[in-house]
């Protein structure tokens, strides 16, 4: 019992299938959330001429979008995890594909209240939920492979690495943001579409995989159902 509650080695943590990518994906995926969230009023007053009280009501429109993302991008997850040969990589990388759309089109000369309004609703719903799901649910789901056969600390040590590379990676791209937006807000919105391309690029594989299993095992007679575990 003593050696299963035993931390496992930090660089053996890394190969345990899923933590690699998640955690990268978390930390591109984790930086364009939170220049969303922290970076908006500013860029709607000094891009946009938006008075600061009327950019945070913006920024408000975001998290909304985030509440609704978060439920919706679970469901969905959830539902195509249950399916034998499947995870929650296909919902993931939907999501932060289509997160694409409202990020490069928000950047626009003049933009009307409503155009505003719906752009940060769709990116908070699509940003929001796939990070949020990463750092929350994929953690766990990770967390009860065979690998770690119930060892309660290498669990937390792997949420640990996921939850902490995110953290680095949106420390690094505040720095970045605070960096460019000194010369043009242009450079900005290069950087968050890039980061999240690196996501799509990172989960790809993965994504059509399980994909192709949702895909077989929805169509088979007899669907196998599977607790929602993303560690296959």
């Amino acid at each position: 019992m003593r050696d299963e509650e035993e931390p496992i080695k930090f660089w053996r943590a890394w190969l345990i299938p899923g933590v690699l990518i998640f955690a990268l994906t978390y930390a591109c995926v984790k930086g364009v959330n939170y220049a969303m969230f922290f970076w908006l009023p500013l860029y709607l007053n000094e891009h946009a001429d938006i008075p600061p009280e009327k950019a945070n009501l913006f920024d408000m429109l975001y998290n909304i979008g985030t509440v609704f993302g978060c439920i919706i991008c679970g469901w969905v997850s959830d539902y195509m995890a249950r399916v034998q040969g499947s995870g929650r990589s296909p919902s993931l990388f939907f999501f932060i594909f289509l997160a694409l759309i409202p990020v490069s089109l928000l950047h626009v000369d003049d933009p009307t209240v409503v155009y505003l309004s719906v752009m940060l609703l769709l990116a908070g719903f699509l940003i929001g939920g796939a990070s949020n799901l990463v750092g929350s649910v994929v953690c766990t789901d990770i967390g009860r492979q065979d690998a770690l056969k119930g060892n309660r600390k290498a669990v937390s040590q792997v949420t640990g690495i996921i939850d902490g590379t995110g953290a680095c990676g949106a420390a690094v791209q505040q720095g970045l943001v605070s960096w460019i937006a000194t010369y043009s807000w242009d450079g900005v919105f290069i950087l968050l579409p890039v980061s999240l391309g690196l996501s799509c690029i990172l989960l790809g594989t993965r994504a059509y995989k399980e994909t192709k299993g949702f895909l077989k095992g929805f169509r088979s007679p007899r669907q196998q159902r599977v607790p929602t575990d993303v560690s296959k």
